[in-house]
């Protein structure tokens, strides 16, 4: 359904999905639901207000953006079209866009690619240990090499919000502000 909305709006077939979120209980997407032809990334990252720099959750944070970057770098450099998704379309998401907008669009200082992805979606990357982490990636070693190696950016990075597949499932907080997806087109 999605890639015919895409059609119908004039809007480049997906080609990519990276699927920061794809634990259980959040957006697994299980084979049956998969599209033939497309590719997948998929990362249990976690959304925790509470994690702090030094720790497991940090590295672990700091190393899934790097893959999920890698993956958007490659699938963009390739002439693709990647979905980036995470349970709400907010915060792990919002991570590897604000990483991906400040590794590949030269004149974004950090508040600036912020304020642009808050300009599409005002909740982006709520949690404020996530941002730290996303911006400390970006600033990194990783940022150079990608860099130097990505071609030029051809197309735009899109964030949608995912709707959960199970009723009761346990939310976190700052996930319950999923939008709707007709707000990414008006």
């Amino acid at each position: 359904r999605w890639q015919q909305h895409c059609a119908a709006e004039g809007v480049a077939p997906m080609t990519h999905v990276c699927n920061v979120a794809a634990q259980a209980s959040a957006v697994a997407i299980p084979l049956d639901d998969r599209v033939e032809g497309m590719d997948y990334l998929e990362l249990e990252m976690l959304d925790k207000p509470e994690m702090a720099a030094g720790t497991g959750l940090w590295a672990r944070t700091e190393r899934d953006l790097r893959c999920a970057v890698g993956f958007v770098d490659a699938s963009v450099g390739s002439g693709g079209v990647v979905l980036v998704n995470c349970q709400a379309g907010l915060n792990r998401s919002g991570a590897v866009l604000l990483v991906w907008l400040l590794w590949h669009c030269q004149g974004f200082t950090p508040e600036g690619a912020l304020n642009h992805l808050r300009n599409i979606e005002p909740q982006a990357l709520n949690n404020r240990r996530l941002e730290e982490c996303a911006l400390g990636v970006a600033a990194g070693a990783g940022a150079a090499a990608s860099v130097a190696g990505a071609a030029p950016a051809r197309g735009w990075v899109l964030s949608m919000p995912a709707t959960a597949r199970k009723a009761q499932q346990e939310v976190v907080p700052e996930e319950e502000a999923a939008g709707e997806l007709s707000d990414l087109f008006d």
